[in-house]
């Protein structure tokens, strides 16, 4: 395989860590969507759950929210349970999302904070090559 769905990135914020379900993001939407998240079918109230990995092997949980914002918008919310988010990243860090790269389906979201573990950061790449230590 040389090529993946391109991962989605983003460098976490105090806001971020602290508030626990923050704004869900134009890419991770989109991201979403390959795993059944279809924010514009949800209301506000309704969540979606995924399996989510991290490269050390951790497994939690994603979950996707909608909320009432103001003027009665639909705000779209991500959520990461916070010892597990914790324990895997601090503000400043970058995380990217993607699929789990050696799932037999697609039905898991990985996680990987490219901070920590710059030998990822090809995943940041706009044209992303898999090195030939994970593509084999």
């Amino acid at each position: 395989m040389d090529r993946v769905i391109p991962p989605v990135s983003k460098t976490l914020t105090k806001t971020m860590i602290k508030k626990g379900c923050p704004d869900c993001f134009k890419e991770l939407a989109a991201l979403a969507r390959c795993f059944g998240v279809n924010f514009d079918e949800m209301q506000a109230g309704d969540k979606r759950e995924i399996p989510l990995v991290f490269t050390d092997g951790t497994r939690s949980t994603i979950r996707f929210n909608v909320v009432t914002g103001k003027g009665g918008r639909k705000d779209k919310r991500y959520n990461i349970p916070a010892p597990v988010l914790k324990a895997q990243a601090q503000e400043g860090d970058t995380l990217a999302f993607t699929f789990e790269l050696n799932s037999a389906t697609a039905e898991t979201m990985m996680c990987v904070n490219v901070t920590r573990q710059p030998e990822y950061e090809f995943l940041l790449a706009e044209d992303m090559q898999l090195p030939e230590s994970v593509a084999s």
